[in-house]
């Protein structure tokens, strides 16, 4: 059940009020279930929203590498997290180094219930823009092998279904306990971006070949500006897709588990359904269908959504089996 009494703040656009977003949620529900049904399996995209809780945004990790390199967190309201991370490398590229590593370390992984569940999942293949460990492991017993910068293409391009599936470390992998004197390889600072993504790199192809040809569920990814993946993603889908053109639900292969924006305002958790309505556009530029999911409670509602569809070929489960109405606010 939705564990939060959700107030509208707004009637706007698309949806009205919460049972007509419960609506839409059984739909596009089925027809993930329908597309996690069939003989090709998708690729599962992970970000840091679901690896790690105590630091559970990428701005607070930011925040923290700044505040160690005794920089202002902020210097402009339309600062971009990469460009952040790279006045602190630019300032002193040890210090930087030393603080990601640091701050890396503090992180524990608390959200263990969801990645159980998401361990289940029989998927392609997996790719993430995380640093740790936690995916690799989680799928180690599955015979999953990691993939890092600089092999990722070709490993992509050497898999069939009789090969090794993998987990993609995007964005690089910092090892348990890595010293400083180790080197660190990852995509963080908006220098690394530009590295690593810059036209036309290995880590574009293997992305827009992703996006272009296989089924993609996304987990934990925000989706923002601060991303190139909505770039890539909208790119693809005003070009239309390589295979067909995205016209109906049931032919949608990418789709994005998201939580329902809410803040908590007088004693109360509110949602902005103008904001929902305004992520839906850009969800639609992207190609994407997102399925969103109440976030409290520890993210109980995307375990049991996650576990709905990893026994979907059991039995196909209604949103109302893992959920139950959502109950409004008078």
């Amino acid at each position: 059940m939705f564990d939060i009494l959700y107030h509208e703040l707004v009637i706007h656009r698309r949806y009205a009020t919460l049972s007509e977003i419960f609506e839409v949620m059984q739909e596009r529900c089925d027809a993930l279930h329908r597309l996690y049904g069939q003989p090709l399996r998708p690729y599962l995209f992970v970000g840091s929203g679901i690896e790690y809780g105590v630091h559970s945004s990428w701005e607070k990790f930011v925040d923290n590498i700044l505040e160690s390199c005794d920089l202002p967190l902020k210097i402009s309201t339309a600062e971009t997290q990469p460009e952040r991370a790279e006045r602190a490398k630019s300032q002193n590229e040890d210090s930087y180094k030393k603080a990601v590593l640091k701050e890396y370390t503090n992180w524990e992984p608390v959200n263990q219930l969801v990645m159980e569940e998401i361990g289940q999942l029989d998927v392609e293949g997996v790719v993430t823009t995380n640093y740790g460990s936690a995916l690799k492991n989680r799928f180690a017993s599955r015979n999953f092998q990691p993939s890092f910068p600089g092999k990722i293409l070709g490993d992509s391009l050497a898999h069939s279904p009789q090969s090794v599936r993998r987990v993609y470390y995007i964005h690089g992998h910092i090892q348990e306990n890595q010293s400083a004197e180790d080197e660190l390889d990852i995509v963080l600072a908006s220098s690394e971006y530009k590295k690593s993504y810059q036209n036309p790199s290995e880590l574009q192809i293997f992305l827009s070949t992703l996006f272009g040809r296989e089924s993609v569920i996304f987990i934990g990814l925000g989706l923002t500006r601060d991303d190139p993946f909505p770039e890539i993603l909208t790119t693809l889908a005003q070009a239309g897709r390589s295979d067909t053109k995205i016209r109906t639900l049931a032919d949608q292969r990418l789709f994005a588990f998201m939580a329902l924006p809410v803040r908590f305002q007088e004693n109360e958790f509110r949602l902005n359904l103008n904001e929902i309505n305004e992520k839906e556009i850009e969800f639609g530029r992207m190609g994407v269908t997102p399925v969103w999911f109440d976030p409290s409670n520890n993210f109980k509602h995307l375990k049991e959504m996650v576990k709905s569809l990893s026994n979907s070929y059991k039995k196909a489960q209604s949103v109302s089996d893992i959920g139950g109405e959502p109950r409004l606010k008078p």
